[in-house]
């Protein structure tokens, strides 16, 4: 049965057909648009993820600035907090500085007296061994003061107070933060006269042995050997001064392993501690060789500078002066065969690094040549082979 088509709906037909055709592409070109714009979305959503993961941990954890009206205003009671606390750290201060000052004047006169620097000695004593240890301390302190006479009112003894002090005074300077710089002259004084002394050290024993007996020279250099050979933060002066802790902090060593009052507390910006931590010191007053390799030659190295050589010169002589006094033949030997070759090396390193660099190397050579059974030959002969080859590639650079 064929349908029966109304001649009207007929002509509608291809009208109708042209509007659904329009409308489809109209969906279509819709839909493709949100998938577009949906895409688009989702990338920016990934380049943000990527970006905030790729930024530091601590970017991502910094709030976000309060604005100034969000930020709590002082209360008075906390300005008043504030005001006091301001008072007591201004205080402190002040009473530190004058303490210190105090210290280095009393220090001063010591380091220039033998006769004064006895009379600390004897004060420090006193107050560090005796006093607060018993009701009738100073019964005991007076007939210490009555066993030790002939040792502390010898000319020998009282020098080497002074000798200790002066070394004291410039460890102290160093841990208030004074620098290298300025302490170097009284450092290079104070080990030439060091060095001349450990001579005149020889000749005075022999004297004293010869005038008073063996007795009163074993007692006098076991009481010098106490000022001289041990830690100056472990001396009656330091632990007296209240510096002791401050002193061992000079060389790494931990404050609270020495006897030292906390009456007057340093403010935190001149700690010892702060001020070592870029070179270590030598806290054994007759130690010139750890004072020359622990403080002296570092800095002249640090520094770069020519002083270096003068210095050099001097502790080799110094040096050589001593060994050939000394008695022991065994030390003798020593020095000549171990320790000068060290310090005739080192003193070649040194001088390579001032541009000496052909002339220098001849002469560690020739250290190789002399010591070839010393202990340190083999990373001696590596370390001139490095320095030969980095000068032939420098020199062989266009």
């Amino acid at each position: 049965m064929c349908p029966i088509i109304c001649p009207s709906s007929a002509r509608m037909a291809p009208k109708i057909l042209s509007q659904a055709s329009r409308k489809s592409k109209f969906v279509s070109v819709i839909s493709a648009l949100c998938l577009a714009l949906s895409l688009a979305a989702s990338v920016a959503e990934e380049t943000q993820a990527t970006d905030a993961a790729a930024q530091p941990e601590e970017t991502q954890a910094l709030p976000t600035p309060e604005s100034p009206s969000e930020v709590p205003s002082t209360t008075p009671e906390n300005a008043a907090i504030l005001q006091e606390l301001d008072t007591i750290l201004q205080g402190r201060q002040s009473r530190f500085k004058e303490y210190s000052r105090q210290i280095i004047s009393e220090l001063e006169s010591a380091a220039a007296s033998p006769s004064k620097a006895l009379a600390l000695y004897k004060d420090a004593v006193r107050e560090v061994d005796y006093k607060g240890k018993s009701a009738d301390y100073m019964v005991l302190y007076q007939n210490w003061l009555k066993d030790n006479a002939l040792v502390l009112e010898s000319a020998e003894f009282k020098e080497a107070a002074m000798i200790h002090c002066q070394y004291l005074l410039i460890a102290v300077k160093k841990s208030l933060g004074e620098p290298i710089d300025t302490l170097l002259p009284d450092l290079l004084k104070y080990v030439t006269a060091r060095e001349a002394a450990a001579l005149e050290d020889m000749i005075k024993t022999d004297v004293v042995a010869a005038k008073e007996g063996k007795n009163k020279v074993e007692e006098l250099a076991k009481k010098r050997q106490e000022l001289f050979s041990k830690s100056i933060a472990e001396s009656p002066f330091a632990v007296h001064l209240k510096v002791a802790g401050r002193i061992a902090s000079l060389s790494g060593s931990d404050p609270a392993s020495v006897k030292i009052s906390t009456k007057i507390p340093s403010p935190a910006s001149s700690s010892a501690s702060a001020v070592s931590a870029s070179t270590p010191w030598e806290l054994v007053p007759n130690n010139t060789s750890g004072i020359y390799d622990k403080i002296i030659m570092p800095h002249l190295r640090a520094s770069k500078s020519p002083q270096i050589e003068a210095v050099w010169r001097q502790r080799l002589a110094a040096e050589d002066q001593l060994s050939k006094s000394n008695k022991n033949k065994k030390a003798q030997a020593n020095y000549e065969t171990n320790k000068r070759p060290s310090l005739l090396w080192n003193q070649a390193k040194d001088a390579y690094s001032l541009e000496k660099k052909t002339e220098t190397l001849k002469s560690m050579l020739d250290i190789l040549k002399n010591y070839e059974n010393h202990s340190s030959f083999d990373k001696w002969a590596t370390e001139l082979k490095a320095l030969a080859g980095n000068m032939g590639a420098t020199t062989a650079a266009p």
